[in-house]
């Protein structure tokens, strides 16, 4: 049973969450602004004071909201990669969640119910990514992420912000 339900189980659930994903990645993406603009080095420079920092904060993170998702994946992709097991772990959890929710376990198993079917698989994905040490790669990597965002908000200037020194003759 388990030979014929896993391929089409696994099918229908990477149809269905190929389709959300990818829909959630192009709204990242759109929402993403121009890589030049926010890699422009000559709009980096340290906050004046607390006010400007939190000025710079409140306009930066959801401006660049979407360059920070982006990133974010990227350096999870990375650290993922770095770590093969991870990305077997994932596959496997990927094969798990497909034949429970999606290989209609309860035509021949009636008490697996929806709400065992979620105790399994969590006390499952807990045992692997604790096995793997995925729990301190993901956060990790992650807090990392969080940082970049912050010192990039930090001291990115954002685009309502005057640049008194640029108008100087010879750059000064």
């Amino acid at each position: 049973m388990l030979a014929t339900a896993l391929p089409s189980a696994a099918s229908r659930a990477l149809d269905r969450l190929s389709g959300t994903a990818l829909e959630w990645i192009w709204q990242c993406w759109s929402a993403a602004q121009p890589w030049p603009q926010f890699f422009d080095t000559k709009q980096f420079t340290a906050p004046q004071g607390a006010l400007e920092l939190k000025e710079r904060l409140a306009i930066n993170i959801p401006y660049y909201r979407g360059n920070y998702i982006i990133l974010g994946g990227g350096l999870l992709i990375l650290a993922a990669l770095l770590r093969p097991v991870i990305v077997v772990a994932a596959i496997l959890l990927f094969l798990l969640y497909s034949y429970l929710f999606y290989g209609q376990l309860e035509n021949f198993y009636p008490w697996w119910t929806t709400r065992r079917k979620h105790v399994a698989f969590g006390v499952a994905a807990a045992l692997v990514a604790y096995g793997v040490d995925a729990i301190g790669t993901i956060s990790s990597t992650l807090v990392v992420a969080a940082l970049l965002a912050l010192v990039h908000s930090a001291c990115h200037k954002s685009n309502d912000e005057v640049d008194f020194e640029a108008n100087l003759p010879n750059g000064r």
